[in-house]
């Protein structure tokens, strides 16, 4: 999942850092510098047009002297530089060479053009500074308007203008100064003070200018700061979506598929085809999903499989007994049928009714402890006290068996977590199990280590043999107990501590003992 999850925001957030950090393949950021491109190409195209008209008034020997002396009236740096000049690219070159202009963004911003059929080019820096500035920005063109329109006469001015305006990429107007709309602050700058003003509206900022020893006022603009284009914006947009959609999809498709593999192996498993199980990639999402199902189908299918045996087991175990009680009823209804036989049959019925009492007992105990352990059969208990409780009885009037009771001091004062209960018969059991095979000696001890407690019994029987192992503690399974008569028990009793060790989170096992016999113990972990 983890995988999965960090895969998914790679594939999202390195397209962002991409547009957020990298101006090379920002499309953002090319948009805004197109859009400033624009703008200052449209407001200063005309005053390039200006520049390349003054100075071909003068010889190309005397261009950067009189370059210099324009370039003063500008409150922008204005340079002359030979298009050979090491900081041109290839690319600026062909550009500027084809009459186009050249916008760089950064530090400085500039706006570069070259003179026609000449090798040099004009270089104009601007401040980014909007209304502040523009006055000072547009200072050189006014220098050069007025100029313009002292060489012609006042009434050629209107016919002038309209010839000028096609030279710069905003509107170019001129309107009589009682005409003019102004709010009064700007409008007595303009009559009184002879100067430049801004007028600011929703369309853009429009300069406005009264030319000199005249009444005409010079307007240009509005000069908006440019606008997007639509379908730019557009394609960016889609292309950012579509980068989303294919990053979500690359997650989404997968799982989708794992889903639908995991529904229907769900079906087949819920259809009774027990063996389905589901095969999911390590990095796929599903993948714990797919294990815990898989994990669920084994356990369900070990339970159905563990009942079948149970049935079974329990049919053949009451078919023994029953079969008894009822050929024992025959012959007491029998009226040949003598005192003693009447008296030993009446024994086999009460031996039978005892065998089945102690069938059902133990079938109920180990499907008790087949279920989740219940918390609150669960109590702090010195368990030492307990199991010397236990073995005392067990050892109690057993005078051919020697007993010997092993208890770590690290136990013997302290209370442990567990079920107190369920351990006593445990160990009930593995002592009953003990002495139907010692010979001689059987040994309890109750240890532990820093992870888990053990409980063990051994004792010096025959042992079992290694192919019994897997099975000793499967339910019904007995060694030399075919008949598996009440007084060998029914194969249960391993089985319940089996269930027992699993209750308490633990395991029970078999090996041999050193005493040449059976060594089962029953481990399960110290409580944290």
């Amino acid at each position: 999942m983890l995988k999965v999850l960090v895969r998914l925001t790679l594939i999202i957030t390195i397209p962002l850092l991409l547009l957020i950090y990298s101006q090379s393949y920002n499309p953002i950021y090319l948009i805004r510098a197109e859009i400033n491109k624009q703008f200052y190409v449209d407001s200063y195209r005309g005053t390039f047009y200006l520049l390349n008209e003054a100075l071909k008034q003068s010889s190309v020997d005397e261009w950067p002297e009189r370059f210099q002396s324009l370039a003063k009236k500008f409150a922008l740096p204005l340079n002359l530089i030979n298009i050979d000049v090491p900081s041109l690219s290839k690319e600026q070159v062909a550009q500027l060479n084809s009459q186009e202009f050249v916008y760089l963004e950064g530090e400085p911003t500039v706006l570069r053009q070259k003179i026609a059929n000449r090798d040099w080019v004009i270089e104009l820096n601007m401040d980014e500074s909007r209304q502040a500035k523009i006055i000072q920005q547009t200072q050189g063109t006014v220098y050069l308007l007025e100029k313009h329109f002292s060489e012609i006469p006042q009434q050629d001015w209107p016919t002038a203008i309209d010839n000028l305006a096609q030279y710069f990429g905003i509107p170019l107007s001129l309107t009589q100064l009682n005409k003019l709309v102004l709010p009064p602050a700007q409008f007595d700058k303009i009559a009184k003070d002879k100067g430049t003003t801004i007028q600011v509206s929703d369309d853009g900022d429009t300069i406005h200018h009264r030319l000199t020893n005249s009444n005409w006022v010079l307007s240009a603009g509005p000069i908006s700061q440019g606008q997007a284009n639509f379908y730019m914006i557009l394609g960016v947009m889609l292309v950012f979506m579509l980068v989303i959609v294919l990053a979500l999809l690359s997650w989404l498709l997968p799982l989708w598929r794992d889903l639908k593999a995991l529904d229907a192996q769900a079906l087949n498993f819920g259809e009774g085809r027990l063996d389905s199980r589901i095969q999911l990639k390590g990095g796929s999402v599903m993948a714990r999903l797919g294990k815990s199902f898989n994990v669920m189908a084994n356990n369900i299918q070990k339970l159905i499989h563990s009942n079948q045996q149970l049935t079974n087991a329990v049919a053949h175990d009451l078919r023994t007994p029953l079969a008894r009680l009822k050929f024992a009823l025959e012959i007491l209804e029998d009226e040949e049928c003598s005192k003693d036989e009447k008296q030993r049959y009446q024994k086999s019925i009460h031996a039978s009714i005892d065998s089945l009492d102690y069938l059902i007992n133990q079938t109920l105990i180990h499907a008790r402890y087949s279920r989740a352990a219940d918390i609150k059969n669960f109590s702090k208990t010195n368990l030492a006290t307990v199991i010397t409780d236990e073995f005392e009885q067990h050892s109690r009037d057993q005078a051919r068996i020697q007993f010997s009771l092993t208890i770590d001091e690290v136990l013997a004062d302290n209370e442990q977590l567990a079920d107190p209960r369920a351990l006593i018969r445990a160990l009930s059991n593995l002592l009953s199990n003990a002495l139907r095979f010692a010979q001689g000696k059987i040994n309890v001890t109750f240890k532990c280590d820093e992870k888990n407690y053990y409980l063990i019994v051994e004792d010096d029987g025959p042992g079992i043999n290694a192919e019994h192992i897997e099975s000793i503690f499967q339910p019904f399974s007995q060694i030399n107990n075919e008949e598996r008569s009440s007084g060998q028990g029914h194969g249960l009793g391993l089985a319940i501590v089996y269930q027992i060790a699993l209750w308490h989170k633990g395991l029970a096992s078999v090996e041999s003992s050193s005493l040449g016999g059976a060594r089962f113990q029953l481990c399960w972990p110290r409580e944290k």
